[in-house]
């Protein structure tokens, strides 16, 4: 824990001096500094996670990216981006430590080139993120993770009205994770939506996701699709409801944290910075959200 303490003061003293004060001297070589010790928490971790432990043990159970091409395993994958990772980078190194690594460098690099982009308020920004997903996004959710992180840097495409690579991203997202499929397809809807809607829609939306939305019948309408959806989703839905309520609401409820935050947040930061209209509305809705979301 003493670790996380020094990280969170780091972060702390940049914010301080860089982003209050504005110092100049060394900010680029303090936020790479920043990015490469977080890669190495995250990617030299020992079995932290629950999440982490169960992918290390799938890890240990894949083939080598040979035989999976052989045997056609990628193919009968709902989510073959993830499968095709894993026997990559078994094939080359055989180690979950360098597969931890190896995603820990993909996701803070794509985050940070994201941050870096959108605010100039880099190492604050990096506060609030060290303390409400960072963990999650790097020790927990790792398919996830993934799908956040090229889910952030296509909204960098998006606001150039870049589609191609927008689209190639977002199948890449959507092979390794469904959950990339439905950010990338409401990120242009929120985009080109009326703002004056956003304002009332936004904060209606996450009120009723946080409080209002039965979980339990979302997870039964799941099982009622399982010849639409794929047998990979309608297994882990029925792992879930097997498990009990406590279990579903507490697995449900990480799932609107994970969208919100990696979703719902990003968008209206960037829209936030719209150099003609200062959303100040936005502004408070997302830290409103932050609040609640760290109590």
């Amino acid at each position: 824990m003493f670790i996380y303490i020094i990280f969170l003061v780091f972060i702390a003293y940049c914010a301080y001096r860089y982003d209050i004060k504005g110092d100049k001297v060394n900010k680029k070589k303090a936020q790479w500094g920043l990015v490469v010790m977080l890669i190495l928490l995250a990617g030299l971790r020992n079995k932290i996670g629950s999440d982490s432990i169960g992918y290390e043990y799938n890890f240990d159970m894949y083939s080598d990216i040979f035989t999976m091409i052989k045997d056609r395993s990628l193919l009968e994958s709902s989510q073959p981006m993830w499968i095709f990772f894993n026997g990559i980078v078994k094939t080359i190194f055989g180690d979950f430590i360098f597969f931890q690594i190896i995603h820990a460098s993909i996701v803070n690099v794509l985050i940070y080139n994201f941050i870096r982009k959108v605010t100039p308020y880099f190492f604050s920004t990096y506060f609030f993120f060290f303390i409400v997903s960072w963990w999650d996004l790097n020790f927990e959710i790792l398919r996830e993770s993934l799908c956040v992180a090229m889910f952030l840097n296509g909204l960098l495409l998006l606001m150039e009205k870049k589609w191609k690579p927008y689209i190639v991203i977002a199948i890449i997202a959507g092979l390794t994770h469904h959950f990339g499929i439905v950010m990338f397809l409401l990120a242009p809807a929120l985009f080109y939506t009326p703002k004056k809607i956003l304002y009332v829609v936004s904060p209606i939306l996450i009120v009723y996701l946080l409080f209002f939305l039965d979980q339990e019948k979302i997870m039964l309408l799941v099982l009622a699709l399982g010849d639409y959806i794929g047998e990979s989703a309608f297994d882990q839905a029925s792992s879930y409801m097997s498990y009990g309520e406590s279990f579903t609401t507490q697995n449900f409820n990480g799932m609107v944290q994970i969208f919100l935050c990696g979703v719902i947040s990003p968008i209206v930061l960037i829209l936030k910075n719209d150099k003609t209209e200062r959303n100040f509305y936005f502004n408070r809705i997302l830290l409103v959200y932050l609040v609640i979301y760290i109590l």
